[in-house]
């Protein structure tokens, strides 16, 4: 399974190195299990009345291992995921081999799937891995495959500033870019995106007591 490799990562040099370590690739699924049934219950809650995914092109990018596609496939969508990870792809395919999961690099997307293709995205704690100055492309590359009127949905940590953590394996760091409100709508302006709902929580129960800010928007 050969990457499908970009001039440029999404991602930082720190990050790749990182999501490249089995060691580390198993240290985040044994933390995103403990969270699992929470998560998934604020996100449904979070989506309901707003996004119906019943018969929808669906691509979660950044898909890790495959949780949320067999979930999104569940609720009726044609859904399909892609990861920079190989060793995450290889884990999705393992773990659910009924879905179709590809090595992509975020910027890429549109090389690998096409333009106007998928209904809907999701784009769940990627951001949060993005360089400030890579953003604007990143969010670029989704416009471009989104079918007119598609939906981005998006969850991305709140705040100012970055920095580096390893608290998921002490040899491997992370870049993690923290982003305002403000920030992110001027974002979605210039790139052409409409907030259909939004969410800035007081609090967040997963690890760490981050705060995220989740995102339904509109292609427009």
């Amino acid at each position: 399974m050969a990457p499908f490799f970009c001039k440029e990562a999404y991602m930082s040099d720190i990050t790749k190195k990182a999501y490249l370590s089995k060691e580390l690739v198993q240290a985040f699924i044994e933390k995103e299990q403990r969270f699992h049934d929470e998560r998934q219950s604020r996100s449904l809650s979070f989506f309901e009345g707003c996004v119906d995914f019943r018969g929808k092109k669906l691509l979660d990018i950044g898909c890790g291992y495959g949780r949320d596609v067999a979930l999104f496939s569940g609720l009726g969508a044609y859904a399909q995921g892609c990861d920079y990870s190989k060793i995450f792809v290889e884990e999705s395919n393992k773990r659910f081999p009924k879905y179709t999961f590809k090595v992509c690099d975020l910027f890429d997307v549109p090389k690998m799937y096409g333009d106007a293709n998928f209904n809907i995205v999701h784009l769940w704690a990627v951001l949060v891995h993005v360089p400030r100055e890579k953003t604007e492309k990143a969010l670029e590359a989704i416009h471009k495959i989104l079918k007119p009127h598609g939906q981005l949905l998006i969850a991305t940590k709140k705040g100012e500033g970055e920095k580096t953590e390893d608290y998921l394996h002490p040899d491997y760091s992370r870049l993690m870019v923290f982003r305002t409100p403000d920030e992110m709508q001027r974002l979605f302006n210039r790139v052409g995106f409409k907030v259909e709902r939004f969410l800035e929580p007081d609090s967040e129960l997963r690890e760490g007591g981050d705060k995220w800010l989740k995102y339904v928007l509109r292609k427009i």
